[in-house]
């Protein structure tokens, strides 16, 4: 009789245990899901930026006798100058903020994927596995590096 409530204790200790990993595996896909979806907007608002703004028309028009755009910009007042710069640095910035923000879309999508696929068709014990490498990667998920990507792949 004791030996079969303390089988019965630790059959439901187990059980409990593997719910709370459910909520918390549960809790990350919800959070990078999320994360995708506010990426997703960012790159989409960054792409009409792109498309939609026109640069000045004094910063695009070169001559045909193969003038530079150093030399165009030399030609302008400084107030004409200030704003090909002040436009360049706007499409510069534009680019790499959707291109961040597509990282991010796929990085969060890649977790997501493969999170739930090694939770429910692992070996023994992997419910834990993929929630401890979704807690490794919370950090990295809202600050990009070029090296989060494949280092999430390699462990999932």
């Amino acid at each position: 009789m004791l030996a079969a409530d303390k089988t019965q204790l630790v059959a439901g200790l187990k059980k409990h245990a593997l719910e709370i990993r459910q909520k918390e595996l549960t809790f990350f896909m919800e959070r990078y899901t999320n994360l995708a979806t506010q990426a997703s907007i960012v790159a989409g608002f960054a792409f009409d930026g792109l498309v939609e703004l026109e640069a000045p028309d004094h910063c695009v028009d070169l001559d045909s006798r193969n003038v530079t755009a150093a030399d165009k910009l030399r030609e302008q007042t400084d107030w004409q100058g200030g704003l090909c710069v002040v436009s360049s640095l706007y499409y510069l910035f534009d680019a790499a903020a959707m291109a961040l923000a597509l990282y991010t879309v796929c990085v969060a999508s890649f977790c997501v994927v493969y999170g739930h696929r090694l939770a429910l068709q692992g070996p023994q014990g992997s419910v834990q596995k993929s929630v401890a490498v979704m807690m490794k990667e919370k950090r990295g998920s809202t600050s990009p590096s070029a090296c989060r990507w494949p280092r999430s792949s390699w462990r999932a």
